[in-house]
C-alpha cells in the first residue's frame, strides 16, 4: 500500500480567493482522475472526469463565493492522493516519497500560504500513524498493524476499547480546530488565543522552532518523520503536550462561544427545549424535498422526542413528526417546548 502524508490548514476565515494558487501548486504533486464540487445550495454534486481548464473555470464561478461548499480532486479511489478545500480547511493527501523529495519547496509554500490566509493552525502528519494513535476499535487497530499495549485498554459498557488519550500522538478536532502534537506544525493568529505565544516561542525540545515574518511559528519536532512516529520520541511528544498545556487548549475550544465557531454546512440540527423535556431534530430541504443547507432551505422535516430526567428519549419512535415551510417555523416555540 502506498504510504501517504497529510497536510491540513485551518482558519476561521473563508480563503476562497487563494484557492486557485493552492490547487495549481499541489497539482504538481497530485495527479487526479476526478473532480467534484459538493454544494448543497446548488442541489447537485458537480462530479466529472478531471480536466484542468474546466476545473479552474468552474471553481472561479461567482456562485460559489461566500457559500459553504467542498471542492475535491482525487484519484480513481478514495485511497489515492487528493486535494480538497472548504471555507475553513485546506487539505492535501499525497505520496510520502513525493513529499520527501520536494519537502523544502512544499514547506515554503505552506509557510507563505499560512501567513497569507492568516490561518490558525496547520500540520503535516503520517496517515498510518494518525490512524493508529486515534483508533479506539481493537480489531481495526490490530488489522492496521498496531501493537496493543495492555494498560491502554479500557472497558466501555460491554466492549473493550483503546483509551487513545494514553497515546502521545493522539489528536482531537474540537469545534472546527485540531489539537495535538504533529511532526510539523504551523501555529499563529487566532490560535494564540488558546495556546500561549510566549510558551511556544520558548519551546526548544524540538528540531526546529522558527518564527515566521508575521509572528506565527513553524515547529518541526524531529529531523525525520520516522523519528517522530517512533516510540523512542514518545517522551518528547508528552513534553510538548504538557508544556503547551494542550488539556487547557481542549477545554477552551470546547467552551468557545457560538460566534467563534467556524460556520459549516448545516443540513440538520438538534434543538433541546429550555426545560430539557423535549428534543427536536430538524432536517432542511428545498421545494422538492431535496436536502438543502439551512441558509437556502424552504422546507423542513421535524421529529420531536420527549426526554426523561437524564436527557434520554422516552420513546425511540418519537412523539410527533411534522413537515412544513421554513417561513412558518417558529424557533422560539421550539426553544420553549411549545411545538
Amino acid at each position: 500500500m502506498m504510504e501517504k502524508i497529510t497536510i491540513e490548514l485551518y482558519s476561521k476565515n473563508d480563503n476562497y480567493k487563494e484557492i486557485i494558487g493552492f490547487y495549481k501548486f499541489f497539482l504538481n504533486y497530485v495527479k487526479p482522475a476526478k473532480m467534484s464540487i459538493i454544494a448543497s445550495f446548488t442541489n447537485k454534486d458537480y462530479n466529472k472526469k478531471f480536466n484542468e481548464k474546466k476545473f479552474f473555470e468552474e471553481i472561479s464561478n461567482e456562485k460559489y463565493k461566500n457559500k459553504y461548499h467542498t471542492i475535491f480532486i482525487n484519484g480513481k479511489s478514495l485511497l489515492d492522493p487528493s486535494i480538497s478545500y472548504n471555507p475553513n480547511r485546506m487539505y492535501i493527501s499525497m505520496n510520502k516519497e513525493v513529499y520527501m523529495e520536494n519537502k523544502e519547496e512544499i514547506d515554503n509554500f505552506i509557510s507563505n500560504l499560512f501567513q497569507k490566509i492568516q490561518a490558525d493552525i496547520g500540520f503535516l502528519e503520517d496517515n498510518t500513524y494518525r490512524y493508529l494513535e486515534n483508533e479506539e476499535d481493537i480489531e481495526g487497530f490490530e488489522e492496521a498493524g498496531g501493537k496493543l499495549i495492555e494498560d491502554r485498554v479500557v472497558k466501555i459498557g460491554n466492549e473493550l476499547k483503546i483509551d487513545t488519550s494514553k497515546n502521545p500522538g493522539h489528536t482531537k478536532m474540537i469545534n472546527g480546530l485540531p489539537v495535538g502534537v504533529y511532526w510539523k506544525m504551523w501555529i499563529g493568529h487566532d490560535y494564540y488565543r488558546y495556546l500561549s505565544q510566549k510558551k511556544l516561542s520558548e519551546y526548544d525540545n524540538c528540531y526546529e522552532n522558527i518564527e515566521l515574518e508575521d509572528g506565527s511559528r513553524k515547529i518541526v519536532m524531529t529531523e525525520t518523520l520516522d523519528e517522530f512516529i517512533s516510540e523512542k520520541t514518545d517522551d518528547m511528544k508528552w513534553d510538548f503536550r504538557e508544556k503547551m498545556e494542550l488539556k487547557k487548549v481542549e477545554e477552551m475550544l470546547y467552551n468557545l462561544p457560538e460566534e467563534d465557531i467556524p460556520d459549516g454546512e448545516l443540513l440538520e440540527e438538534t434543538i433541546i427545549s429550555k426545560d430539557g423535556k423535549a428534543e427536536y431534530t430538524l432536517t432542511y430541504f428545498d421545494d422538492n424535498m431535496e436536502w438543502m443547507e439551512k441558509a437556502y432551505a424552504t422546507k423542513y422535516y421535524l421529529i420531536k422526542h420527549l426526554l426523561d430526567e437524564e436527557g434520554n428519549w422516552i420513546s425511540e419512535d418519537g412523539e410527533m413528526t411534522k413537515t412544513g415551510w421554513m417561513k412558518n417555523l417558529d424557533f422560539e416555540k421550539l426553544y420553549n417546548g411549545e411545538v
